[in-house]
C-alpha cells in the first residue's frame, strides 16, 4: 500500500471513530435530557415560548397555554400582541395610567394568576392597567432591551423593576444553564473603557423548534426514546456543538469578548432604566424581591438617580410571620397543593404578590 493510501485510510479511519465517539455522546445527552423531561421539569405548555434574535428567548405575542411547575402542576398564562402577560379572561382596558413592570419570573408571577401579581395589584389600585413585561428566566440584559423596546410604545406613568441579586449574574455571560442544551441570551461584554457594553445572543437556540414537549407526556418505552434520541437529541447535539465551536473560536479571535463584571452590569443598567423611563414620562420604582435564604441586595448597589423611588420588600415580608427561616418563609409564601399540602414551588404565593403590592402603593403614597 503506498504512502498516501496509507494516510487516506488512517484519516477515514480517524474520522470514523470521531464520528462514532460523537454519535454516543449525543445518545448519552439525549438520554440524559428524556429522563429529565419525564420527570416533568419547570417549563411550558403549549406554543407560548420561542427563541428571539434579541432576547434569546420569549412569549409568543397572542398565545395561550400553561406554565408548568415543578412535578407537573400547571398554571394558566396568556400573553397579549406585544408579548405582556394578562388574565385568561379578556378585561376591558383601563382609562387610568398604564403601569410597566420588568423582571423575572417573581414579576411575572409563576404560580399565580396574571391578576394575582403585584402589578396587576398595583394597577388595579392606581385605577390603570398592568403591562407585565416580567418573564421567567430573564435578568437584566432582556430587562434592558424588553424597556428600550416597550417605553416608547406604551409611554407608562409608572415603571415597576424589579431588583434581585441573580438578575446581573444572568446578564454576564452569552449562555444559560437549561435542563439539556444550550440557551443563548444577550449579555453584557467588558467593554474597552472598563463599562458594559450590550451584546446580542451569539446564535438562535434551537430548542424552541423540536418537539421537546411532545415527549412530556408520553409513555416510556424504547421506541419513545428512540423518537426522542432521533427528533431532539440528534438535531439539537449537532446544532449545539457546532456553535459551541463557532463560540471557542470567536472567544480566542477577540470577536466574542468575555463579559462584564455583576456590579458595573448593576451601576450601568439600574441607571440607564431610569434615564429611559425619565425620557418616556414614566415614574421608576425599583422593587427589591429576593428568595427565600438569599442575602438582601442593597439599594446603594444599584447607583440610582435621587428620584427613583426603591421599596425593598423582604422586611415586611418576614414582619407578618412567624420567624425568620427560610421554612417560615416558604411555608407562608410558597406555593402548596393538595391534601395534605405540598410545596410545588418557592416562588411567591398571591398573599405574597399581595404584601409586595401593598408595599409599592404605600411608598408611592408617602411624601419623598
Amino acid at each position: 500500500m503506498s504512502r498516501g493510501r496509507r494516510l487516506l485510510f488512517w484519516a477515514i479511519l480517524l474520522l470514523g471513530l470521531a464520528a462514532f465517539a460523537w454519535g454516543a455522546s449525543v445518545v448519552a445527552r439525549a438520554t440524559t435530557g428524556y429522563l429529565y423531561v419525564k420527570k416533568q421539569p419547570p417549563g411550558w405548555r403549549g406554543t407560548v415560548a420561542r427563541a428571539d434574535l434579541r432576547l434569546g428567548f420569549g412569549p409568543v405575542p397572542g398565545s395561550a397555554g400553561a406554565e408548568i411547575l415543578p412535578g407537573g402542576e400547571r398554571e394558566p398564562v396568556r400573553f397579549d400582541a406585544r408579548g405582556l402577560r394578562v388574565p385568561m379572561e379578556a378585561e376591558v382596558p383601563a382609562a387610568g395610567p398604564a403601569i410597566l413592570a420588568l423582571g423575572d419570573s417573581f414579576t411575572f408571577g409563576t404560580g399565580c394568576r396574571a391578576e394575582e401579581t403585584y402589578p396587576a395589584r398595583v394597577a388595579r389600585a392606581l385605577g390603570g392597567s398592568a403591562l407585565n413585561g416580567g418573564y421567567p428566566g430573564y435578568g437584566l440584559a432582556q430587562m434592558l432591551a424588553r424597556a428600550q423596546e416597550l417605553l416608547p410604545q406604551v409611554r407608562p406613568a409608572l415603571v415597576l423593576v424589579q431588583a434581585s441579586t441573580w438578575l446581573p449574574a444572568r446578564a454576564a455571560r452569552p449562555l444559560r444553564a437549561s435542563g439539556f442544551g444550550l440557551l443563548p441570551v444577550p449579555y453584557f461584554a467588558a467593554g474597552e473603557g472598563g463599562g458594559p457594553l450590550w451584546r446580542p445572543p451569539p446564535f438562535r437556540s434551537k430548542l424552541f423548534d423540536l418537539p421537546v414537549a411532545h415527549y412530556r407526556d408520553t409513555a416510556r418505552g424504547l421506541l419513545d426514546w428512540g423518537g426522542f434520541v432521533g427528533r431532539v437529541g440528534f438535531p439539537l447535539f449537532l446544532h449545539d456543538d457546532a456553535r459551541r465551536v463557532q463560540m471557542r473560536v470567536a472567544r480566542a479571535t477577540g470577536k466574542l469578548p468575555r463579559g462584564a463584571p455583576e456590579r458595573a452590569i448593576s451601576e450601568t443598567v439600574y441607571p440607564e432604566l431610569a434615564r429611559l423611563a425619565r425620557a418616556s414620562g414614566a415614574r421608576m420604582v425599583v422593587v427589591i424581591l429576593e428568595a427565600a435564604g438569599k442575602q438582601n441586595l442593597k439599594a446603594a448597589d444599584l447607583a440610582l438617580p435621587p428620584d427613583v423611588l426603591v421599596v425593598d420588600t423582604k422586611p415586611q415580608l418576614y414582619g407578618r410571620i412567624r420567624g425568620t427561616d427560610r421554612d417560615s418563609y416558604l411555608r407562608a409564601y410558597g406555593h402548596w397543593r393538595g391534601s395534605p399540602p405540598k410545596m410545588v414551588d418557592e416562588h411567591p404565593n398571591a398573599r405574597a404578590h399581595a404584601i409586595i403590592a401593598e408595599q409599592v402603593l404605600a411608598a408611592l403614597s408617602s411624601p419623598r
